[in-house]
């Protein structure tokens, strides 16, 4: 019976098992999926994401940007396929990017698109905007929407347990020949998936495959239950916000309010070094709270421990991430939070609900690794920010990639994936 072994419990690996069991005519009979996790499904990024999607060309590098259709497509597909709304909060949403202050760094920098078709100004909304400050349509492609990642992926398990795929939960020891030795016992495999996001170069390593490029960017968020809101809202509506915090060079009222929250001066060279920000993103989710992101470390892509006396190194698993939360980004956000409006502030009836942060996988110039390794080994990490939106289409070009003959010169994938081959740095040092 061929053998598909997939390692990684993440959203990517989840995604190609589902389009493996999902299309059983595409593979040989009697063809066996399993999902190999070391902690739980979904134990490490995949739940603990923001789960904005942004299937619009102009989120994205031009790689990636034929995936993210695909993966768009995809998204709707499985909404209707598996009651999204209702099972994993599934919802359009619209996109603002946001300046509060005036600061050099007062508009994000990072999502501007340019699809924004307004300017930097009050779009004259019927009713008062829920976040202060000057503010543009960021999105006009009409393709964004969120989800509750967390509740995606176990919906997703639950749907490819029931077509078939096998799920074990160990530890991975080694590898003999094309048996993977695990604390549950031997796991044989014909063809094998390296899908485990951050620790997919560690894997290799404990698998004495050559190590994938793929580093880690640790990222703090916070989920808030926002105070009183302004009239006319029961609660924060669909829409994601970018916002840039500054508050030099103003004396009004605004910067007064910003410069309280902590946010008075532009990043030093220092503090821009360390990764700081003054941007921050927000994304109200249907059950009314904002998960809010935005401070990030530096990239782990060199394995340092530490930076400036901040931990750094990947945790050995998923299990420990919460373990690492730095209190000191948190309270930046919370004051961020507080200068964007005052139903996010703590200290005005807004509560902090959690404080917690994830390991992201990432590459050197920020596109993922989607291809096969070596002979039968493929891999599929190295998503950044934009593991959940890429997901669903990543796991359809492995599906097909790992169900086709590559020798063969027609291959054709429902995505261009020519400029995310795993190959292209081979000769990097990292």
């Amino acid at each position: 019976m061929p053998d598909i072994v997939i390692v990684g419990g993440g959203i990517v690996g989840l995604c190609t098992a589902y389009y493996l069991a999902a299309n059983p005519a595409a593979l040989p009979s009697n063809t066996h999926v399993t999902l190999l996790e070391n902690v739980s499904v979904a134990c490490g990024a995949s739940s603990r994401a923001a789960g904005f999607i942004g299937g619009g060309p102009a989120w994205h590098k031009e790689a990636n940007q034929d995936l993210a259709r695909l993966s768009w497509e995809c998204f709707e597909q499985l909404a209707r396929q598996l009651d999204g709304p209702n099972t994993y909060g599934y919802r359009h949403c619209s996109v603002t990017g946001l300046r509060v202050g005036a600061g050099q760094d007062a508009m994000s920098s990072y999502r501007q698109l340019p699809t924004g078709t307004l300017p930097l100004a009050q779009k004259g909304e019927a009713r008062q905007p829920w976040y202060r400050g000057d503010h543009v349509n960021l999105d006009t492609s009409g393709l964004a929407a969120q989800l509750d990642p967390a509740q995606f992926c176990s919906t997703l398990h639950a749907e490819v347990t029931r077509l078939g795929v096998r799920t074990i939960i160990a530890q991975p020891l080694r590898r003999r020949g094309k048996v993977i030795e695990t604390t549950e016992g031997d796991v044989a495999y014909d063809k094998l998936l390296i899908a485990a996001g951050p620790w997919s170069a560690d894997l290799c390593t404990l698998l004495n495959i050559p190590r994938v490029p793929v580093g880690s960017l640790p990222g703090h968020h916070i989920v808030l239950k926002p105070g009183t809101l302004p009239a006319g809202y029961d609660s924060v509506p669909a829409e994601a916000v970018m916002a840039g915090v500054g508050g030099s060079g103003s004396s009004d009222d605004l910067a007064a309010t910003v410069t309280a929250g902590g946010q008075s001066n532009d990043l030093s060279a220092a503090e821009r070094q360390q990764g700081w920000t003054q941007t921050i993103e927000f994304f109200p989710r249907p059950d009314g709270t904002v998960y809010a992101a935005g401070e990030n470390n530096v990239p782990n892509l060199i394995g340092d421990a530490t930076i400036d006396g901040r931990e750094n190194r990947l945790p050995l698993t998923g299990r420990y991430v919460h373990r690492l939360v730095d209190q000191d980004l948190v309270q930046r956000m919370l004051r961020s939070s507080a200068a964007v409006s005052p139903a996010l502030d703590v200290n005005n009836g807004a509560e902090l609900v959690k404080a917690d942060l994830c390991y992201r996988p990432v590459t050197a110039d920020t596109m993922p690794l989607i291809g096969e390794w070596q002979r039968d080994v493929f891999v599929c990490a190295g998503h950044g920010p934009w593991g959940i939106t890429l997901a669903p289409g990543s796991g359809v070009v492995m599906a097909e990639l790992i169900a086709t003959d590559l020798t063969r010169d027609d291959v054709k994938l429902s995505a261009d994936i020519s400029g995310l081959s795993p190959h292209r740095f081979r000769a990097a040092k990292l």
